[in-house]
């Protein structure tokens, strides 16, 4: 029984009530045909009379303690009913034992088959293979909870009264009033109570069960790292807001507002400290947020280290007061642990226009925002203007032309050579995209290039200019293979497509379709890339292994800093253009580049070389190769000269001899820098 016990752990309060519905309704048939006909026997001493009640008596127990077990999974194994039956059989036996002091009609033979069977009964549930198995406590509904099976043995145990009453009628017995009155009474309480303890039981699940839905929900619908709404939910609070101002619009200028903030150095962070600083640096800047705004505002997790701030009616100006709260607040350290952490925050913003206004555009409108102040040096805040709608608009139009540009052919190459200083002969051109746009005739690369780059239209521009690039010079060097076999042709790439695994794939396919040795191929990334994306290093390393060389453009305007130019994943790299053009600080610092990028074993070039006084100072620093407008312009593939010893032109050489400072015309886009991803020349 103690094993049974242990396996109906969980239900004992429901469990003793069935125990003692059990009890009263077997004790009431025991007190009508044993008990009373022992108590008004005169032959019988009271020694006989104990003895024999408490047998019956005993087995009534037990059975009211292993009959409500049945109704358990753990119950209905056969061990456990093989015990039921031999105790049912024990009860019988022992019945019948005690009648024999009342009657001696009953046969003494037949009782002690009765309790050979139950004794037979026993064995068995004991060697039963389930009466070993030890299974975990099971805390059974049925337990706390009648089924239908308990329903009805409760409906039965209140029969029971009235059955034995109705019995002694029938069979002219002498009737056991205050018994049958005070089973029936016992009875009655025990089901009530039974009863009322299982509607407790219901309701109490089904509580537990709401505020399970609910936690499930919250869940759901919440991030559990910092507490906030999850992009779901607060994508939905935004069409609540739109709605809210679409079915009751004001008279005054106050409009639904959006925040898309976005942790600038989140990544570093994660990287020095580990994701564990990184996830208190998360929650701090949620709680900032949720302080910021008030209490009829959203602020959600959109992913990652970006947050969504959907503003209730807010002007034009208090839109921008906001968002710059926002920045002051998130570039504060942030702690994390036993530290400070500083990661700065960029902010986009924007005021939906009016009815016409979706989710999705004032989302899309709040990225470009936020897009735009991260081009702009980070740590700041834009917000969607008028004008800034306008050039979206412009950008667009741009874009869907230079699509249909690309696709139409209209885009061309343009080459510009790279001089060795030493001895001035050609080592390599770079590959400068052109857009002869039909009716508009040639697109400045400032204009086009940069809308390319914020999609992946850029992309499939860099993947375009690898492979008619590589083409071209794979066609000069089998024209001319003493020349040309020497030399190489540079390609930008841009950082959206350098951060992608498939650049590499790109890289490998136009090789392989032109049959250029990799050697002859040199991809330009500007140094900020390596910083921004965090797989750029990684797919560099993947191009390098192929054979093709690295140069790092525009050196100079990023984040790295001399002492790490020997770890650099780079062959060369390109000082930019204000450097050589700079003042005369700007020449120590020329020289400071010049010489460090040397020593860490790189080859420099300088880029927007225009002055003969510029080469001179070139010249004298050592740097290895130039290129500019003094030395060439960039050139049509026919145009390309014939002779692999091609140098300086006579007139530059006369220039320089004659200390002038010659400045050689040029067009429109002489003075743009070159930039990641086509390149602009200079």
């Amino acid at each position: 029984m103690v094993h049974l016990r242990r396996r109906a752990r969980g239900a004992e309060p429901a469990a003793l009530l069935d125990v003692a519905v059990v009890v009263v309704g077997l004790a009431l048939p025991c007190w009508v045909g044993v008990v009373e006909p022992l108590l008004h026997a005169e032959h019988a001493s009271p020694l006989e009379q104990a003895v024999s009640l408490a047998y019956p008596l005993g087995d009534v127990l037990l059975l009211g303690l292993l009959v409500p077990l049945l109704g358990l999974p753990v119950g209905r194994s056969t061990s456990t009913r093989l015990l039921g039956a031999s105790l049912g059989l024990m009860l019988v036996a022992d019945v019948l034992y005690s009648s024999l002091s009342a009657s001696t009609d009953v046969v003494e033979g037949a009782v002690n088959v009765v309790y050979m069977a139950s004794y037979l009964t026993a064995g068995a549930a004991a060697l039963h293979p389930s009466a070993t198995a030890d299974p975990a406590p099971v805390a059974s509904r049925s337990g706390a909870v009648p089924g239908r099976r308990r329903a009805v043995g409760l409906a039965g145990a209140l029969l029971v009264a009235p059955g034995v009453l109705a019995l002694q009628l029938v069979s002219g017995a002498r009737l056991s009033g205050w018994a049958v009155v005070v089973a029936a009474a016992a009875m009655a309480l025990l089901v009530v109570t039974r009863l009322d303890r299982a509607t407790a039981e219901v309701s109490s699940a089904a509580r537990e069960r709401e505020s399970l839905v609910a936690r499930v929900a919250h869940q759901a619908s919440h991030d559990a790292l910092t507490g906030l709404p999850s992009r779901a939910p607060s994508l939905a609070a935004l069409e609540v807001a739109l709605h809210s101002q679409h079915a009751h619009p004001r008279a005054d200028d106050r409009l639904v507002g959006l925040l898309r903030v976005d942790l600038d150095r989140f990544t570093q962070v994660n990287d020095r400290y580990g994701p564990g600083v990184g996830n208190e640096v998360l929650r701090g800047a949620a709680d900032r947020l949720r302080a910021l705004v008030r209490t009829d505002d959203h602020v959600g997790r959109l992913g990652a280290d970006e947050f969504l701030v959907v503003l209730g009616r807010r002007t034009a100006l208090e839109l921008r007061e906001v968002a710059d709260l926002v920045v002051v607040a998130l570039s504060a350290p942030l702690p994390a642990g036993d530290r400070d952490v500083a990661v700065g925050v960029s902010v986009g913003a924007a005021l939906a226009c009016g009815r016409g206004t979706t989710a999705d555009a004032l989302l899309a409108d709040g990225g470009v925002a936020l897009a735009r102040a991260k081009e702009g040096g980070r740590g700041r805040a834009v917000v969607v203007d008028t004008d800034l709608r306008r050039e979206l608009e412009e950008q667009a139009a741009v874009e869907a032309a230079l699509v249909h540009g690309l696709a139409a052919g209209e885009l061309v190459l343009r080459y510009q050579p790279v001089h060795e200083l030493a001895g001035g002969a050609v080592t390599g051109y770079e590959a400068l995209v052109r857009w002869e746009r039909p009716g508009v005739g040639l697109v400045p690369p400032d204009l086009f290039i940069p809308v390319a780059e914020r999609s992946d239209l850029v992309c499939d521009l860099d993947r375009w200019v690898l492979e008619e690039a590589t083409r071209q010079m794979a066609a000069w060097t089998a024209a001319d293979p003493d020349a040309f076999a020497g030399r190489h042709v540079a390609v930008n790439l841009s950082g959206r497509h350098l951060a992608r695994r498939v650049v590499v794939d790109h890289v490998a396919g136009a090789l392989e379709r032109s049959g250029l040795d990799p050697h002859q191929l040199v991809v330009e990334i500007t140094e900020t890339v390596l910083v921004d994306a965090s797989t750029a290093g990684e797919h560099l390393a993947a191009l390098r292994a192929l054979g093709v060389r690295a140069s790092i453009d525009d050196f100079g305007t990023g984040y790295t800093s001399v002492a790490q130019l020997r770890n650099l994943p780079a062959d060369a790299l390109k000082v930019d253009r204000s450097f050589v053009s700079g003042t005369a600080a700007d020449t120590g610092l020329l020289a400071l580049v010049v010489q460090a990028g040397q020593a860490a074993g790189l080859r420099v070039v300088a880029e927007g070389v225009e002055h003969v006084g510029q080469l001179a100072q070139l010249r004298a620093l050592s740097c290895d190769e130039a290129q500019g407008y003094l030395l060439a312009r960039p050139f049509a593939p026919e145009q390309v000269p014939g002779h692999g010893t091609a140098r300086m032109s006579p007139g530059e050489r006369e220039g320089e001899a004659a200390g002038q400072q010659v400045r050689v015309p040029h067009q429109g886009t002489s003075a743009l820098p070159s930039r990641a991803g086509t390149g602009a020349g200079g």
